[in-house]
């Protein structure tokens, strides 16, 4: 999965309204499609035409041209754990997981339940709602486009939200369509690999051997083996 799920979902909406403006009789002929008599869907496309939509990231700013469709993450969190914090570092064959470079790693895949909200601000609730009724087309219909990128138990929802003078012109209407979904993400944390060097090799017999320059650990350690028993210890390089 994409990292930047936002950026698919945002394409789909840019691309396609994008593409309504350099044919606006296409915009007119939604607008029947979706019920409108064709006097009011003339109507809509002038105004179409007059101020096209722009589709924004994150909330509409004071200075942005209206009408717009702003793109806001409304919520992100953990739905599962394949590989979480207490996963093996083995695969099933009891190998280490590797990169694509040979290294060993720990990998981690969550996977993530997200909520993106298309804000619809226009200065007029007929154009509000048709603009709210394309964003909703626009991502119902790109379904299969999210799947083929690893996005699905895809699910909508809408609102029109109350005027709030704290975010926007009390004379501005506003829709919300929301679309929720889950998608994989992989973690790779590097484990650094280091060599080893013998410090000390001690061969038990009927009495302890110490070889020189070991440590006071290492004395300890040669005094308690039995005979007959290797003993040496690592340290990194």
């Amino acid at each position: 999965m994409s990292a930047f799920v936002e950026r698919i979902i945002w394409e789909r909406l840019h691309s396609q309204v994008e593409e309504l403006k350099l044919e606006p009789v296409l915009y007119e002929k939604f607008l029947i499609g979706c019920g409108l008599p064709e006097e009011e869907a003339k109507i809509g496309r002038e105004r179409w035409e007059e101020r096209p939509v722009s589709v924004v990231h994150g909330y509409a700013r004071g200075g942005t041209p209206f009408p717009v469709i702003a793109l806001v993450l409304g919520q992100e969190s953990t739905a599962q754990d394949y590989i979480g914090e207490d996963g093996e570092m083995l695969d099933e064959d009891g190998m280490p997981y590797l990169d694509d470079h040979g290294n060993v790693e720990d990998p981690h895949v969550r996977r993530w339940e997200q909520r993106y909200d298309a804000y619809v601000y226009a200065d007029h609730p007929d154009e509000c709602l048709y603009l709210y009724q394309l964003a909703k087309h626009i991502l119902v219909s790109g379904r299969s486009v999210f799947q083929a990128e690893g996005l699905d138990e895809i699910t909508y929802s809408g609102a029109e939200l109350a005027p709030d003078p704290r975010y926007m012109p009390s004379e501005m209407f506003t829709r919300r369509f929301s679309i929720t979904l889950r998608a994989d993400e992989e973690y790779h944390d590097p484990i650094p690999q280091r060599g080893t060097t013998i410090r000390g090799m001690v061969v038990a017999d009927d009495e302890p051997v110490v070889a020189p320059g070991m440590t006071e650990a290492e004395r300890t350690e040669a005094e308690s083996v039995v005979r007959g028993v290797t003993v040496y210890t690592e340290e990194p390089t």
